[in-house]
């Protein structure tokens, strides 16, 4: 039995919660702790670096993941869910045309004055960045390639905002 400072939830009340509730909630769950871990890294030069600054952005990236999962399921419940944060935010967006749904991201490529071919050779030479946050190499053991820096100081700002607009959307969502 855990000790009884722990607060729990038992599985059978997040069972009972919808589909698309169970998603918000670990969205909710992923960006907390995002947050509690950036500003020890704020806090704490001697535990700052890139590694525990890509865990960071995993959690948000992931929480990210899981909001538009839950949103996408609230309005279409039989939704088959794929993965990854650019697919899921292109059919949220379908879903969610109005401006007031928009979500600003971290995580979203910006192709700016690209054509189409160069878009797709751009995407093919990018590590995914679901993986380079979780490890430290590719599938071959090949380092990643690309300058990859973290500043918690200024992201705690970033996942405050992004706790924002999941608030706001949620508000919208839920109204």
């Amino acid at each position: 039995m855990p000790p009884p400072r722990w607060n729990l939830l038992p599985a059978s009340r997040l069972e009972a919660l919808p589909r698309e509730q169970r998603y918000f909630e670990y969205s909710e769950a992923y960006l907390d702790s995002a947050t509690r871990l950036c500003k020890v890294l704020a806090r704490s030069t001697r535990k700052a670096n890139f590694q525990r600054g890509a865990v960071v952005l995993y959690l948000v990236q992931h929480a990210l993941e899981l909001f538009y999962k839950g949103a996408i399921l609230r309005k279409a419940p039989k939704e088959r869910l794929v993965h990854g944060v650019p697919a899921l935010r292109a059919r949220y967006l379908k879903l969610y045309p109005a401006k007031g749904f928009l979500i600003q991201s971290t995580f979203v490529p910006s192709y700016a004055n690209l054509t189409t071919a160069e878009i797709a050779q751009v995407r093919g030479s990018e590590p995914p960045s679901d993986q380079i946050f979780r490890y430290p190499e590719d599938k071959e053991g090949t380092p990643w390639q690309g300058l990859f820096a973290f500043e918690a100081t200024s992201f705690v700002g970033e996942i405050s905002a992004l706790k924002n607009d999941f608030a706001r959307v949620r508000a919208a969502i839920d109204a």
